[in-house]
Formats: structure tokens, sequence, C-alpha cells
């Protein structure tokens, strides 16, 4: 084994893999990697408090958040530190395009964006509007696929949104199901005592290390469950992520 494979398979095993089903790459909270992010946590001068987990990628973990100042809630989209730059220059383009070329809801892009310095870098934080859950987790959560008559309610109006788009000249350039989402009705109207009540309170899995050390503050105590896809959305209005 060459010495750069060692050192790959020591990475790989610095941390024991929390049982919350899934997550973000937990061998990313490093340097220029994920955000460490815990419940309750403040972001933007105290603007917006962490109060659940809307799913992970490869390049961001994505979080309800209630905004302090407009009492709304907010999804919060924290960028790797080694991506932020780029993905910065590429979503401030999109959003330009779509906010100065036309008005749709049908595409959703951030409403304002700052950044936070942490342990392990410098994030983007895009403040986007909630939606539901997308076509590919509600056809994973009912374990089955989608049934026919809403396949093909949300087929029309995915085509038809990506003809659209094409009539300004613009192209998706990620089209799929984990990209277009269900919108969710009046969750500004549910107050922030009873948001439990509708989404469920959060699951939390310890981040333990392999060598049974304490993990160093690049890394959060625990990770949050992603909210399964067990909360409704609307079926009869869909949008795609344009970011």
């Amino acid at each position: 084994m060459s010495s750069n494979e060692e050192d790959e398979t020591c990475r790989s095993l610095r941390f024991l893999l929390p049982n919350v089903g899934e997550t973000e790459e937990v061998e990313r909270y490093e340097q220029g990697g994920f955000h460490p992010v815990h419940l309750g946590d403040l972001f933007d001068e105290g603007r917006y408090r962490i109060v659940h987990k809307l799913g992970a990628g490869g390049f961001a973990t994505i979080w309800l958040a209630r905004d302090l100042f407009d009492t709304c809630w907010v999804a919060l989209k924290i960028v790797l530190a080694e991506e932020s730059q780029a993905v910065e220059s590429s979503v401030t383009l999109a959003h330009s395009i779509v906010s100065e070329s036309f008005d749709d809801p049908r595409f959703v892009t951030y409403e304002r964006y700052f950044y936070v310095d942490g342990s392990n870098g410098r994030h983007l934080c895009l403040v986007l509007p909630v939606l539901g859950p997308s076509a590919y987790r509600v056809s994973h959560y009912l374990e089955s696929r989608i049934q026919p008559r809403l396949a093909r309610s949300v087929a029309l109006q995915v085509a038809t949104a990506l003809a659209d788009l094409h009539s300004y000249g613009l192209c998706h350039g990620d089209l799929t199901p984990a990209n277009f989402m269900f919108r969710i009705k009046d969750l500004d109207q549910v107050p922030e005592d009873e948001i439990y009540d509708l989404l469920g309170r959060p699951e939390t899995g310890s981040l333990e290390t392999e060598s049974g050390e304490a993990a160093g503050p690049e890394a959060p105590k625990y990770i949050v469950k992603t909210l399964d896809s067990s909360w409704r959305g609307d079926p009869s209005s869909v949008k795609t992520f344009a970011s």
C-alpha cells in the first residue's frame, strides 16, 4: 500500500458513522469542509436560529431556521468552505438572471446571502424559501414509485417549467428528481412553539471518533437526522431550484 493510500485509509476512519440515516459525509468536517452546526445556533449576528435539518448534499448542509427579524421560516444553506467562492459566483449570476429577466415563482433562488467564519474556514450561507420535500424524497419515503396520477402532474409541471426556462435562453444544468420540490403552504403561519408538532422533533446521533478521543472544534458534537418526507408538500405545485 502506498503512503497516499495509507493516508486516505487513516482519514476515512476518523469518525464513526452516526446512526441517523442519510447524512452529509462526516469526514468532510475538516479544514475547507462543512461548518459544524448545532440546534439553536445563531447566524448573521443573531438573525437566524437553527431549528431543524432539512437536508445535506456533497457541498452543503441545509437547515430550517427561524428569521428572528422578520418572524418567518427560512432554509439556510451552508456551503463547504472550499466551494464557497465558486458557488457564490455561479448562484449570483443565476440569481441576477432569474430575478431581473423574469418574475416566476416556479423558479427558486436565494433571498439574500452572507458569510460565516468558522473553524473550517469561511462559508457561504444562502437564505432560501422553505419548500416541501423533493420528488426524490417523497418516493424514497413511500418506498415505492410515486403514484401515476401524481407522477403525471409532476412531470407536466416540470416539463412546462423547463420549456419556459428554455424560452428565456436558459438551461437548468442539473434536472433531477432531487431538484424539483413540492410547495408547502402557509408555513409562516406556524409559530415557533408549534413547529415540532408539524415536523417532529429533531433526532440526533453523537459524532464519535474512531480513536475514542474527543473531536476538535472542526466537528459538531452530534449529527442531526435529516427531516423525513412524512410532512406534506402540495402536489398541485412543484418548484425547481435555480440556486
